[in-house]
């Protein structure tokens, strides 16, 4: 068994200090400790009662409209059913052609591009490029995107970071990409 070095308790300590917290410890001689910091539930209802709702919702991907794009029907349904799950709206294309024709079928601006890197006719970054040059033309916004790519070669991410977009790679882990589309949401409340 491995022995401890003694920090449990210091950390412990500072937490309860900084919550202004009742700290707890029950220990047995050969079983280890037990520490606890007792936080009061009322405190916290009334503290996100108070506090300001855009602030609240910043985490919150409701609402978000984004458009995705990948030649492999399964991915795009896949996708379309992670997003949903997250109360995003999603507007999708196997290809470019098909983006822009769910795109002008919807009448929205999207939050975001999620768009893999294969695709039959180009490459993402060639899309989202396009895209942007399409919808962002009017005002010079940049919308953030995300390449989608199994292909884990430097240069990709080179290229994806010269277009100021975002690469994960394939397997997708749903905590990576919910983080950078968290993100998109809270720089879009920081620019309010």
């Amino acid at each position: 068994m491995a022995r401890g070095v003694g920090l449990g308790l210091s950390i412990v300590e500072r937490i309860a200090r900084v919550l202004h917290c009742e700290l707890t410890l029950k220990s047995k001689s050969g079983d280890g400790s037990c520490f606890a910091v007792e936080v009061p539930r009322a405190a916290a209802a009334q503290a996100l009662k108070t506090a300001p709702l855009s602030r609240l919702e910043v985490g919150r991907l409701d609402g978000m409209v984004v458009l995705c794009i990948d030649n492999e029907r399964a991915v795009l349904s896949g996708m379309e059913t992670l997003l949903n799950g997250w109360g995003c709206r999603v507007l999708k294309g196997a290809d470019l052609v098909q983006a822009v024709a769910a795109l002008e079928a919807s009448g929205l601006e999207p939050d975001g591009l999620l768009v893999d890197y294969h695709l039959d006719t180009g490459d993402g970054l060639a899309a989202i490029r396009a895209l942007r040059r399409r919808i962002c033309e009017a005002d010079g916004s940049e919308i953030p995107a995300i390449v989608i790519t199994a292909d884990r070669s430097p240069h990709i991410r080179e290229q994806a970071r010269a277009e100021g977009a975002h690469v994960l790679n394939k397997p997708i882990k749903p905590a990576s990409l919910r983080a950078l589309m968290t993100q998109w949401r809270v720089q879009r409340v920081a620019a309010e």
